[in-house]
């Protein structure tokens, strides 16, 4: 069974088949079991995510009708009586029990973890190989089905900093295998979008230099400093002040 999350919600079978998890409240109580996994999630933060201050008489009640039709579907062929091995009962609360490579906001994080770890350890072209792969699981926004849920938008900015930190390392390999063309031009779209992302810039500053373009390197660097003072009322930090300097420095 994989669960996918990095986009609308999706369940597929081992085979590739969609399982259909039907009924609202099913769908957003395996989203929210999805998004504190591995860890289990209190029968209180399940109750308030699924009815947002507006529960039943009975919330506990309706939520054990509700965690039976999740079952079902997950698990039609589960024996009669059992709870399954997929939504298990856990302490004070309920876990989604998949292992990590079933989840694709778990197999994001991995990738990437083990992408900075190849960076950091000299191997550009394996970092570059687990990065990408991690980028790819990418479907949209995720959670996108509860745009406006609370442990919808946690997740969200969670998930958003992975990835930006996905991206940066991705760029960071592409630089050291001397891949200026490629990451130049994906350096600048990224920057227009959001100029405040100071790593970004540094690398820039980077690979401009490194593709022969001191002066547009410099200009760059220059830019920053504009961003940076008119959003944030701010200088540079250390890493790009050093990097500016190597290049006035033509080291």
């Amino acid at each position: 069974m994989h669960i996918a999350v990095l986009g609308p919600l999706e369940v597929l079978a081992d085979d590739g088949a969609r399982v259909a998890v039907p009924g609202a409240k099913e769908r957003l109580l395996l989203a929210v079991l999805t998004a504190g996994a591995p860890e289990a999630v209190s029968t209180d933060r399940i109750v308030e995510a699924m009815w947002n201050g507006t529960a039943p008489a009975t919330p506990r009640r309706s939520l054990q009708v509700h965690l039976v039709h999740l079952r079902t579907a997950l698990e039609p062929d589960r024996p009669r009586g059992s709870t399954g091995r997929l939504v298990v009962r856990r302490g004070a609360g309920y876990a989604l029990a998949a292992d990590r490579e079933d989840v694709d906001a778990l197999v994001v994080a991995d990738l990437a973890a083990r992408g900075r770890a190849r960076l950091a350890a000299g191997d550009p072209g394996q970092a570059v190989e687990l990065l990408t792969a991690a980028l790819a699981l990418w479907r949209g926004e995720p959670y996108a089905d509860w745009p406006d849920a609370p442990f919808a938008d946690a997740e969200r900015r969670r998930l958003a900093e992975v990835r930006r930190g996905a991206v940066t390392a991705l760029l960071e390999a592409r630089l050291a295998l001397g891949q200026h063309a490629e990451a130049v031009p994906e350096l600048e779209r990224l920057l227009a979008e959001d100029p405040l992302q100071e790593e970004w810039w540094r690398l820039l500053v980077l690979g401009l230099y490194r593709s022969g373009r001191q002066g547009d390197a410099l200009a760059a660097a220059q830019r920053a400093r504009r961003a940076l003072a008119e959003e944030l009322g701010a200088d540079p930090g250390p890493r790009l002040r050093s990097t500016e300097a190597a290049v006035l420095a033509q080291d």
